[in-house]
């Protein structure tokens, strides 16, 4: 019952994309090695998906820290206000929120296999964010999601965790990937408001996910992050040209970052984040030497 596939390493999207064709049951899950997962979630996921012919069933977790073996619910990957009142639901009756209600990665899902091969979908040959134009292409495809909220997977992160998407440009790719899949099959207009807010949030988590002072003392790193910004810049001028009024957007503070972006030039925007981080590390210090001299 277990068939183990060998392959040169060509990344996750590869790897997951061989499980997903030499597949033989009703539903696909895409589960990492490094995580743990409840012993009875298989069988009460594929029995929920059963009694309710899901084509996509989302359920909740935990963020699991390795060095301190704390765990703790992960509150992203179900956003309940962006969901229907129904439990049973399709894009189509949440156009403007479908891609709001989770988090692109996979193994929160349940995913009826036929459905997946009727779709056509696959996970991109990329290093990073390979999982975010299949799993949204799910939720904007499927006609019977249901989302679980019961926690079944135990999502193990480490301490470095935040610096490793430092200089990765594949989510970029993905997010145009998506878009572009969209429109192929005339979907982008459907969708057009929650892909446009998925699209800020993921330059917004990004940007403020690499800029840290211990990375910015690094040349190498700087430009990168420039090249971040720029591009972000870039979307960001699209954006404001495209007129959307500020509450077609959900998140007031990516608004502003929004707007910050378009007035400011990379160096201002550097120097401005040197300062705040400087006021804050003094604060930091000021505070524990208080503490100490007390």
């Amino acid at each position: 019952r277990i068939q183990i596939i060998s392959q040169t390493n060509q990344g996750g999207g590869a790897a997951r994309n061989a499980g997903m064709l030499a597949a033989k049951g009703e539903y696909l899950v895409f589960w990492d090695s490094d995580d743990l997962f409840d012993l009875h979630a298989l069988q009460v996921l594929s029995e929920k998906c059963d009694r309710d012919k899901l084509d996509l069933c989302i359920f909740s977790g935990w963020l699991f820290h390795h060095e301190t073996q704390d765990s703790i619910v992960w509150q992203a990957l179900i956003k309940p206000e962006h969901l229907p009142a129904t439990s049973l639901f399709s894009g189509q009756d949440i156009p403007d929120h479908i891609f709001q209600i989770t988090t692109p990665q996979p193994w929160n899902k349940m995913f009826r296999r036929e459905a997946v091969k009727q779709w056509g979908i696959f996970f991109q040959p990329i290093k990073k964010a390979d999982d975010l134009r299949f799993v949204y292409m799910a939720l904007a495809l499927a006609q019977r999601i249901a989302v679980l909220n019961r926690p079944f997977v135990y999502y193990r992160v480490y301490g470095m965790q935040r610096a490793k998407g430092l200089c990765c440009f594949d989510f970029i790719e993905a997010l145009d990937s998506l878009k572009s899949e969209l429109q192929q099959r005339d979907l982008y207009a459907r969708y057009q408001r929650s892909y446009v807010n998925l699209e800020l949030r993921q330059f917004v988590w990004v940007l403020e996910s690499v800029m840290h002072l211990p990375q910015l003392l690094n040349r190498h790193n700087r430009r990168m992050i420039r090249s971040l910004y720029k591009a972000f810049r870039l979307r960001a001028d699209k954006w404001t040209q495209a007129g959307y009024p500020r509450d077609f957007y959900y998140r007031q503070d990516d608004f502003c970052e929004m707007r910050k972006c378009v007035h400011k030039p990379w160096i201002v925007y550097l120097a401005e984040f040197i300062c705040r981080s400087c006021w804050r590390y003094a604060k930091r210090y000021a505070s524990k030497a208080k503490k100490a001299l007390a």
